[in-house]
């Protein structure tokens, strides 16, 4: 077995390995409550073959690594190690770039840069893993407590549910206040200040992104279904498929942009992450409108007060992780590590940047005076200007 520090097939399986058993049972294990709750008293099976119960959280796992959701995401795709030889090198391609530094991973980086770097991308995996997981079954729940079965209503469950939707709001003010915090840390290593302000700014723009009313027409489906189900005359399944399907199509359009984020002008290989504050009001809002508005049947599975905390208090974790996002600061923060020796030491790796494939003659060595045309030609203006103007005024 390979030692703390060093790397060998024994590190790399432990990593790939709790890529796939930690997701894998973590998975499981959330769906399982799901199931439990919609449908209740049909999970003897599970219950009673732990082997079974084994199995089938390893192949779940195992589907999850194949499918590679991570790797789609923006923020995995943000500031990675090869935007800097990108920058270094521009004239070869990205693609072959891309092997160049994965040659440099595996051969050249320090054993605690390569290991630690590892770790960190497998933790990013399993924490958007995680917080997918919470979210899909959270959404499937509540969707599901919308239709007419289940137990009957409780006394006070109406008042729960609003103090339900409250807590939800408070854990988004909750999670602001802790990202703040983050932010003024990593603000003051960098020396940069007001950072609350541009993220503020930035949260604004992305809830006015034009795509924006897929996601209201979500909202104002859960909201207007029991009011067109009376104009209308629809039967309860009419009006529970109506206000299902609003809540659906919010949460599914807050997932796509957490996990994909937006494009980048300019580059479509780029994708810019959603905000902290926008990722948490996008995904509070949906549940809240239900809770407060999408008035529930005579029966439904979240009558019950034990179950209907619960999973309140599921979501409340989840948009607490989505906001915080530790997952992905760690992940950058092994970014930043490698992208240090890449800048510090390029003598160790340039034998591995390919040659030039398109036979400009240029050498394979970094571009050290990038900004002097630009410098130049921003003098040149000036002092153009000047002319003109003097020349202007004598006349």
């Amino acid at each position: 077995m390979a030692g703390i520090g060093d790397f060998g097939a024994s590190s790399f399986d432990s990593y790939e390995g709790i890529r796939i058993i930690i997701p894998g049972f973590v998975v499981f294990t959330v769906g399982f409550a799901a199931y439990s709750t919609v449908a209740p008293g049909d999970t003897g099976l599970m219950t009673s073959d732990a082997l079974l119960t084994v199995a089938a959280a390893i192949v779940v796992g195992l589907v999850l690594y194949f499918w590679d959701f991570p790797a789609q995401s923006a923020a995995y795709l943000e500031r990675q190690p090869t935007e800097h030889l990108e920058q270094m090198y521009p004239h070869i391609q990205p693609a072959r770039l891309l092997t160049s530094y994965l040659l440099i991973l595996n051969t050249r980086m320090p054993a605690n840069i390569r290991n630690r770097s590892l770790y960190m991308g497998s933790m990013y995996r399993i924490g958007l893993e995680t917080i997918l997981a919470m979210a899909v079954s959270s959404a499937v729940v509540f969707g599901a407590s919308l239709f007419d079965y289940g137990s009957s209503s409780e006394d006070g469950i109406g008042l729960a549910r609003n103090w339900c939707a409250v807590s939800i709001w408070f854990t988004v003010a909750l999670g602001v206040v802790l990202n703040r915090g983050y932010e003024k840390k990593s603000g003051a290593r960098l020396q940069k200040f007001r950072t609350g302000w541009l993220t503020l700014r930035e949260s604004v723009a992305s809830i006015r992104h034009p795509s924006m009313w897929i996601y209201g027409a979500g909202l104002v489906a859960i909201l207007c279904a029991p009011g067109a189900g009376r104009w209308l005359h629809w039967s309860p399944v009419g009006v529970s498929v109506c206000a299902s399907g609003g809540f659906a199509l919010s949460f599914f359009y807050w997932a796509r942009r957490y996990v994909r984020g937006d494009g980048v002008s300019g580059d479509v290989r780029k994708r810019k992450r959603l905000p902290p504050l926008a990722a948490g009001a996008l995904l509070a809002a949906p549940v809240s409108v239900l809770l407060l508005f999408a008035q529930a049947s005579q029966r439904s599975i979240l009558n019950d007060l034990t179950l209907l905390c619960a999973w309140t208090a599921l979501t409340n974790l989840m948009i607490i992780s989505v906001m915080i996002r530790g997952h992905e600061r760690k992940l950058h923060g092994a970014y930043a590590g490698q992208k240090r020796w890449l800048r510090d030491f390029p003598e160790e790796y340039l034998d591995l940047i390919p040659e030039d494939p398109v036979g400009t003659g240029r050498r394979n060595e970094p571009s050290k005076h990038r900004g002097g045309l630009t410098v130049t030609l921003l003098v040149a203006t000036l002092v153009a200007r000047r002319i003109f103007a003097r020349r202007i005024g004598d006349r």
